[in-house]
């Protein structure tokens, strides 16, 4: 497989990154495919159960993606939970529909493909090529074996091939591409008119009995909700880090352990002559026996693989456990420019040559003990983390009426917040989680201790009610202001909808977009022509309007009213419509066009394949072990 891989440096699987690889095993992991435990299964797809643990991690790792994705910006609540976690769980459902379905139509990636995908991989390289040691390093690091590790990538590889090859039976006609950029490149020429409410308040007669009718009629929009404020515990990762010391001894037992991961492993250059037949292999062992300078002429001459032959045998630099196990061990016990063999293998019988050996290389203690340190740590952190963890919720469970067990544990203080409500409030109670937890029946109606709440990776909190201010309508004196200011805007915008109302009226009876616009004492501009892209400080509001509109019949207009965010009235007048004219796009463009709706059919292709392919399995899920 090696000489294999090292045939294959370019090809059509460049594009393949380990991010990928990455994924997958995050999904199934090693040698998993139809094994294990049934008792925490999230789902069963036909033969395959997903497990809570499998689920998890890919979980996990989607929502590092999502976080990533968004940098500083993003914020817990931008995911919503629930939705996130059924749309994981149904790709993994997705995907094992797929695998069952390629298994039973024995479908396969070659040792072509899988040789080709490995020496592609950047993380394998080393100046720009393959690295076997590299390669090794990385397996080694994960706990892989070279077979595991290869069949699983198998798999990969064949599933995105298949999803790759429905979504390229997509395509785009010309004349499709024509309406394509029709519609895109579509322009409008656009007018507004309309009134602000700013400029309607003034007209609002304001009495005593009418903000009286009104606050009585409209009680529910001066309610103030249910407040709180809760005492917390905080358990924070970092804190516990701080805690962590080794000494000298932890960290050398640590690189005695993991010795084989800081050294570069002796290597060989390596030359075989493979043949099928034992007698052809004695006679070629005589031979070289009596010329063993001429090993690389009778590799060219006699050997039956193909892929070395014409290299005089040469297999280039291999590491221990790169061959199969007797020629590994065989090639580690020759001597330098002796011929060895024949050795016997399931492909027949092979002599070797060892043209070079290159010692192996070790670093010192004292060279990784940083490295060490940090490994140290954080594998000590993890376990420490874990059962920190699984010690707070044991204890807040037994004791769920006090703070002071789950506080003396996590060695953090305990806070009180500041009053906030259900929708909104300030650090910690600006993350929903934490906000939830709050007002949950065991927190705000039996005054218990919350469970466990995971704020982000390195965070968890414990809730727990410390006030209550129910909600209530204040009286009107106390909130007459408030009540005022509502009335006027409520009142105004009656008023503007009847301008409104009355435009569209001057309109449909003839009166142009200015005159209806004097007659009802609003503001009127021509805009112009305009993309989707609107422009020209445009709201995206009446954009989005003006491109929703149908266009306009002869000497016609299409106007509709639209409301902005302020609650401003305007009418989106369309006067004319241009479509795109696919001669006036440059190639460059139409070429991108054509790529982004056939991508884009090409998904829906691909969803609907991997949805018929999930009825064609029995599929079980298990939603409350999410």
């Amino acid at each position: 497989m090696m000489q294999f891989i090292r045939e294959r440096s370019k090809g059509l699987l460049s594009f393949l990154l380990l991010g990928f690889i990455a994924l997958t095993f995050a999904l199934w992991g090693i040698n998993s495919y139809f094994t294990g435990p049934t008792g925490n299964a999230v789902a069963k797809v036909g033969a395959r159960t997903i497990t809570a643990d499998e689920f998890s991690r890919f979980y996990q790792q989607q929502y590092r993606q999502v976080q990533s994705l968004y940098g500083d910006a993003f914020r817990p609540e931008m995911v919503d939970e629930a939705a996130f976690k059924r749309k994981v769980l149904d790709a993994m459902i997705a995907d094992a529909s797929l695998r069952q379905h390629l298994i039973q139509q024995r479908m396969v990636i070659t040792d072509a493909q899988l040789a080709e995908a490995i020496n592609q991989l950047p993380t394998f390289q080393e100046n720009g090529e393959f690295s076997p040691s590299v390669y090794q390093q990385w397996l080694q690091a994960r706990g892989y074996s070279p077979a595991a590790f290869e069949n699983e990538l198998r798999g990969s590889l064949l599933t995105e091939q298949v999803r790759a090859g429905v979504r390229n039976t997509a395509f785009v006609t010309p004349k499709e591409l024509e309406g394509v950029v029709e519609l895109t490149e579509q322009q409008r020429d656009i007018a507004v008119m309309g009134v602000t409410l700013a400029s309607l308040t003034s007209q609002v007669t304001v009495t005593d009995a009418a903000l009286e009718a009104f606050y009585q009629q409209n009680t529910a929009l001066f309610e103030t909700p249910d407040r709180v404020r809760v005492n917390y515990v905080r358990v924070e990762r970092e804190a516990l880090a701080e805690q962590i010391q080794p000494n000298e001894t932890a960290l050398r037992e640590l690189y005695q352990r993991e010795k084989n991961r800081f050294g570069t492993p002796e290597r060989r250059r390596v030359r075989h002559i493979q043949v099928k037949d034992e007698s052809t292999a004695q006679a070629l062992a005589q031979r070289l026996k009596e010329s063993p300078e001429s090993f690389a002429t009778l590799a060219r001459e006699k050997s039956e693989d193909s892929g070395s032959a014409s290299k005089g045998g040469d297999l280039g630099w291999v590491e221990p456990g790169m061959l199969p196990t007797t020629l590994d061990q065989a090639a580690y016990m020759a001597e330098p420019k002796e011929p060895v063999g024949p050795i016997k293998s399931p492909d027949g019988y092979h002599l070797l040559w060892i043209d070079s050996v290159e010692a192996g290389k070790q670093e010192s203690f004292e060279q990784l003990r940083g490295k060490l340190l940090e490994e140290y740590r954080n594998e000590q952190l993890s376990a420490r983390w874990n059962e920190l963890i699984e010690t707070i919720e044991t204890v807040n469970f037994e004791q769920p009426s006090s703070l002071d067990p789950v506080a003396k544990l996590a060695n953090s203080p305990i806070k009180t917040t500041d009053w906030f409500t259900r929708d909104v409030g300030d650090a910690p109670a600006n993350s929903p989680r934490f906000r939830e937890a709050s007002f949950s029946e065991e927190v705000f109606k039996d005054g218990l201790n919350s469970a466990l709440i995971q704020l982000d990776e390195d965070s968890m909190v414990v809730v727990r009610l410390e006030d209550h201010q129910p909600s209530r309508v204040p009286p009107l004196k106390e909130i007459h202001a408030q009540v005022r200011e509502a009335y006027l805007k409520a009142e105004a915008i009656k008023l503007a909808d009847q301008k409104i109302q009355q435009a569209e009226q001057a309109l449909s009876e003839g009166s142009s977009p200015a005159e209806a616009a004097a007659e009802i004492k609003g503001n009127y501009r021509e805009i112009g022509w305009i993309d989707r892209q609107g422009g020209k400080n445009l709201p995206v509001e009446v954009t989005t309007k003006a491109f929703a509109l149908a266009p306009p019949e002869d000497g016609q207009l299409s106007y509709e009213r639209v409301i902005l965010p302020n609650d401003d009235r305007l009418l989106i007048l369309v006067r004319e419509v241009k479509d795109g004219d696919a001669r006036a796009v440059d190639q460059a463009t139409l070429d991108k066009m054509r790529k982004r709706v056939s991508e884009v059919r090409g998904d829906q292709v691909l969803a609907l394949y991997l949805e018929a392919l999930k009825k064609t399995v029995k599929v079980t899920t298990y939603p409350d072990r999410l």
